[in-house]
């Protein structure tokens, strides 16, 4: 005890790298939630080559493995409850789309930390129990902190979020139960090449940024990028969402194909929305912009807004099939007019 003096303890801020005042630095840390005693938990690898599992897994129960050139782990809890997870090294991260690949017990990811996942590809399918991620912003594909990763091969999962925080099953107005409830989600300044059906069934996000992102093409890779299809957002208020500065390249060489953003606003409840300066027009005009199912059954919650879809898209030719349809809520100005055209100065419809 000090006589005295006295001391104000400072207040503990969420630096990168941190969550609670703990600092996880380049470790992949998340919660995993057991329910019983003697549970196991299993971590099913996502198809990445096995020579991207170097890394080091600390269970949070006082055991640590080193595990090199295996994909899947299992683990068994004596005691229930919460356990911290961390791994660290280079760790191509696991998939759960099916319930035999992964315990679909997690909570909360703490720190994404720097073990260059192969992929982010149904990392996070039907865990209805997560409901907290960092954002997510310049993740480094690229490095773990064993140093650079292996050269990609062709796999479709290269920098991939498809399904990454989905539900497998939806119902008609796009709500479900199986899918995670995160409130808060951002994904920012991050090349990908999928980021399709990314929070699909997500039911309680409140804000959502999506912005700085860049798209490249490569020959084998669909270039669907339907993002939130039949989300169906249902906060109560609506939610803010900034999608801006996201960026469609083509790869040189690569066979290009249709840009779909189907249906990326549809049944959702929107309170805000920017969309402004998104840009594909870098791409093939000769290939279509699929934008059918726009705010289809979409209910904005904010009275008079004015949305204007600010996309630079060139010559290419644009499906907006079943746009606006049954736009539900209250007075709302879509404004189409701030595209920026090309060299034709025209909307091919």
């Amino acid at each position: 005890m000090l006589l005295g003096n006295t001391y104000t303890i400072p207040n503990i801020v969420n630096l990168p790298g941190q969550s609670g005042g703990i600092d996880y630095g380049d470790d992949f840390a998340f919660i995993m939630q057991t329910d019983a005693p003697n549970e196991t938990i299993k971590l099913r690898g996502n198809g990445a080559p096995a020579s991207w599992y170097n890394y080091e897994v600390d269970w949070g129960d006082g055991n640590v493995e080193t595990v090199v050139n295996l994909q899947t782990k299992e683990h068994t809890y004596a005691d229930a409850g919460d356990h911290i997870i961390r791994i660290s090294g280079q760790y191509g991260g696991w998939r759960s789309d099916n319930i035999a690949y992964t315990t679909r017990k997690i909570t909360e990811v703490l720190n994404w930390g720097k073990t260059g996942f192969y992929s982010f590809y149904a990392m996070f399918n039907d865990h209805d129990r997560l409901t907290k991620v960092p954002d997510i912003i310049n993740y480094p594909w690229e490095e773990s902190s064993l140093g650079p990763v292996p050269a990609r091969g062709g796999s479709v999962l290269n920098y991939s979020f498809y399904r990454a925080f989905a539900a497998t099953s939806i119902t008609g107005g796009g709500a479900t139960a199986s899918g995670p409830k995160l409130k808060r989600f951002v994904l920012k300044d991050t090349k990908f090449e999928s980021f399709t059906d990314l929070l699909r069934g997500v039911l309680t996000l409140e804000y959502l940024e999506v912005t700085g992102n860049i798209h490249g093409h490569i020959n084998y890779l669909s270039t669907s990028s339907n993002m939130f299809y039949y989300a169906g957002f249902q906060s109560p208020e609506g939610t803010d969402i900034i999608f801006k500065d996201n960026v469609w390249t083509a790869t040189a060489g690569a066979l290009q194909r249709d840009i779909s953003l189907q249906g990326c606003m549809r049944k959702m409840k929107i309170k805000s929305l920017d969309f402004s300066n998104n840009d594909v027009s870098s791409i093939d005009s000769s290939k279509e912009l699929i934008a059918s199912y726009w705010f289809n059954g979409t209910e904005f919650t904010t009275p008079n807004m004015e949305v204007p879809w600010g996309m630079k898209i060139g010559d290419h030719r644009i499906d907006f099939g079943f746009a606006c349809q049954q736009i539900l809520g209250n007075p709302t100005l879509i404004d189409f007019t701030a595209a920026e055209l090309g060299p034709s100065g025209r909307i091919n419809v």
